[in-house]
């Protein structure tokens, strides 16, 4: 679920055949880890916490932590030479026409001159995204596909690339999204940040070397 007007959402992802139960409300980034995985959070936790906007502002990027909703802004700043028209073809029932885009890199964060640096840096200057639009112009699957450099953080392999594909459907449903109850929760926004850094800072090593 997600409602594009407050930037809430509510979604499970799927990482191999575990699921990760995800929740934006307010900025705020909650996601409940397997249930194997969370053994490892304090006890009588079941929740994460990230600060997505404090995360950006301290390190310029919100790593895997991220408002699924921003993958909508990708597409703003594009034009015609960048879209390339594949077919039609069917989703979940519904027609749509398949658009391949490249995305400048550098758009993704204009405004913010240190995040653009960061990832021109991991990702180079394009980043590839598959569209479909259904008869009415609505975006019904959207698959983006980040393959990082190689050779950062030290590392002379590549490293694995990351698809992510999001299907939309039921238009105009009420959306309802509510926060984890606190006690439920551990904030790791620093703990994160600080992870990051460090590993700007291995890229920025394994550049200069």
């Amino acid at each position: 679920m997600v409602d594009l007007a407050k930037g809430s959402s509510e979604m499970v992802l799927l990482t191999g055949n575990q699921q990760i139960h995800q929740r934006t409300v307010e900025g705020i980034l909650y996601q409940q880890p397997p249930a194997a995985q969370r053994e490892q959070l304090p006890q009588g936790k079941s929740w994460l916490k990230v600060d997505v906007k404090k995360l950006l502002r301290q390190t310029g990027s919100s790593s895997q932590y991220e408002d699924p909703t921003s993958s909508f802004g990708y597409m703003k700043g594009i034009s015609d030479k960048d879209v390339k028209k594949v077919g039609t073809e069917t989703v979940d029932g519904t027609a749509t026409t398949h658009y391949k885009v490249s995305v400048d890199v550098t758009q993704l964060a204009k405004d913010n001159a240190q995040q653009a640096k960061q990832l021109r840096a991991q990702l180079g200057d394009r980043l590839p995204l598959d569209v479909w639009l259904d008869g009415q112009g609505r975006v019904r699957q959207e698959k983006v596909e980040v393959r990082p450099r190689t050779g950062q953080q030290g590392n002379s392999g590549a490293r694995a690339a990351v698809t992510t594909t999001l299907k939309f459907s039921d238009f105009g449903t009420d959306v309802k999204v509510t926060a984890p109850p606190a006690k439920d929760t551990v904030d790791i926004t620093d703990k994160a940040a600080k992870a990051a850094q460090q590993a700007q800072q291995g890229q920025q090593g394994a550049t200069q070397s």
